[in-house]
C-alpha cells in the first residue's frame, strides 16, 4: 500500500524535520503492523482518520508512534487525519488494479476463420471503485 501525494502530504513533509522521505513508508507499515490497513481492497480509499476509527486506533498516538514526533502542529495533525491510503495498481482514485473494457463500436469478422475485431474504444475500469480512468 502507499498514500497518495497530494497538498496533506506536502504539508506533513514540511512539518516533519527528520527524514521526510520516510514518512510514507513509517505510517503505511506501522499501520499495517496494528491492522489498521491490511492490504485488502476495502481499505483502499480511507483516509488515516476512517481507518483508526473503523480499528478503535487514537489517531493521534497513531501519528505519534509512525512518525516518532511528537512536536506537531494543529495544521500537521490535521494533514495527517486527511492522509489518504491507496493500493499498489493504477487507479488515481484508490490505487486499485484496472481492467479495460471496450466502449461503443461494432464487432466485426470478415470470415469465419479470422479473429473478430471492436471498432469501439479502451477504456480502462478500476476494479475497485468502479470509476473509469
Amino acid at each position: 500500500m502507499r498514500i497518495l501525494q497530494d497538498e496533506n502530504f506536502e504539508i506533513l513533509k514540511s512539518t516533519v524535520t527528520s527524514f521526510p522521505e520516510l514518512i510514507e513508508s513509517n505510517i503505511v507499515n506501522h499501520c499495517e503492523k496494528l491492522g489498521v490497513i491490511d492490504g485488502e481492497p476495502e481499505c483502499f480509499g480511507l483516509t488515516v482518520h476512517q481507518a483508526a476509527l473503523d480499528f478503535d486506533e487514537d489517531v493521534e498516538q497513531l501519528m505519534l508512534e509512525s512518525l516518532g514526533y511528537s512536536n506537531f502542529t494543529v495544521k500537521g495533525f490535521e494533514a495527517f487525519k486527511k492522509l489518504v491510503f491507496l493500493g499498489d495498481g493504477d487507479c488515481p482514485h484508490c490505487g486499485g488494479d484496472l481492467e479495460t473494457e471496450m466502449e461503443g463500436g461494432k464487432m466485426y469478422q470478415h470470415d469465419h476463420d479470422s479473429e473478430p475485431y471492436h471498432t469501439g474504444t479502451e477504456v480502462h475500469r478500476c476494479t475497485n471503485c468502479n470509476e473509469y480512468v
